[in-house]
């Protein structure tokens, strides 16, 4: 046994083992902080969002709201019974017929809408995400309205030509804003408190779609490339099926502050996700049918639940986008 010298010194052989010892004492306490650090990041990187579907499912996005701008009622047959509480005002392509209104059973962030580039496409996008029930007319300086039209996004809808002058209604169109009310005999009515938004040149009311029949309502709007109908088809779909309200969004042409606005609207997750479920497996894109301010993809598969389609997705320019506005859907 080697024992202490006297006058408190160790002797060589035990002051070395001494220095041993230290030394792995030191060497253990940094490999148990290296495993502490190695844990702690792993725990770290494992709560750490992972990529956008993530971040959205922890993010909290402030409710939006706004005093409705309509008020009535639609109830026929085939387009169903639904009240009407959204909607927007834009002048007519002629000027000869005034201004069109176009009114939704659902919240269409009508206040964006009266700021946007293409209000009348960008519409009909979130009539479509919503599925929601519209109707429209185009009133005259008299209040008159040649048609007056009625549906919903997946099911029947009419259009209804006036005798004499036309449907009865009224219109008031000063300082920015188009107040009044139009009425059908037979289904309905509704009252507007809208803001008169720009439309462009190339927008088409519903009444103008259908009164030029299919893939002819663009007028001087540009034919879309392939390429680019392909390209928007994918990425709207990836975005749907993803559950990805915010890329969808930023698809249909809306900027980051609108985007996080129209996500508060009550009920629009609900609507986004019954959305995606008309996006379809495999679901590639077939050969596009392209026309001035039209693109049409057609795809193949099954949705959620295993039910075969053969779907049609319609896409409409709008600031530099191409906007899903219409999907046809076909059971097989």
């Amino acid at each position: 046994m080697l024992r202490r010298r006297p006058g408190g010194r160790e002797p060589p052989e035990l002051r070395g083992i001494v220095r041993l010892l230290r030394s792995a004492a030191i060497a253990l306490f940094a490999s148990v902080l290296a495993v502490a650090a190695t844990t702690a990041c792993s725990r770290s990187e494992e709560s750490a969002p992972h990529g956008d579907v993530t971040e959205l499912a922890v993010e909290r996005v402030a409710a939006w709201s706004y005093p409705a701008p309509v008020s009535g009622r639609i109830s026929e047959a085939n387009a169903g019974d639904f009240a009407l509480v959204d909607g927007i005002a834009y002048p007519a392509r002629d000027p000869r017929k005034g201004t069109v209104v176009f009114v939704a059973s659902k919240a269409i962030a009508s206040p964006i809408l009266a700021e946007s580039a293409c209000p009348a496409t960008q519409a009909r996008a979130l009539k479509l995400l919503r599925d929601a029930s519209y109707a429209e007319v185009t009133l005259d300086a008299n209040g008159r309205s040649e048609t007056f039209l009625y549906g919903s996004s997946y099911g029947g809808q009419g259009r209804a030509f006036a005798t004499g002058r036309g449907w009865p209604g009224e219109i008031q169109t000063s300082s920015g804003r188009a107040v009044g009310s139009a009425k059908h005999p037979d289904y309905g009515a509704f009252e507007f408190d809208l803001p008169i938004a720009r439309a462009l040149a190339s927008e088409a009311s519903e009444d103008d779609r259908m009164a030029a029949g299919y893939a002819a309502w663009g007028g001087d709007a540009p034919v879309p490339t392939q390429e680019d109908a392909i390209a928007a088809y994918g990425l709207a779909r990836r975005a749907a099926l993803d559950g990805n309200l915010r890329a969808y969004l930023a698809l249909q042409g809306f900027d980051a502050e609108q985007v996080k606005q129209i996500r508060g609207l009550a009920g629009i997750e609900d609507d986004f996700r019954a959305h995606g479920a008309r996006f379809l497996e495999p679901g590639a894109p077939e050969e596009p049918m392209l026309a001035n301010g039209f693109a049409a993809i057609g795809a193949r598969g099954t949705n959620a639940k295993g039910e075969a389609f053969a779907n049609y997705y319609e896409f409409t320019p709008c600031g530099g986008k191409l906007v899903l506005t219409s999907i046809a859907l076909n059971p097989q």
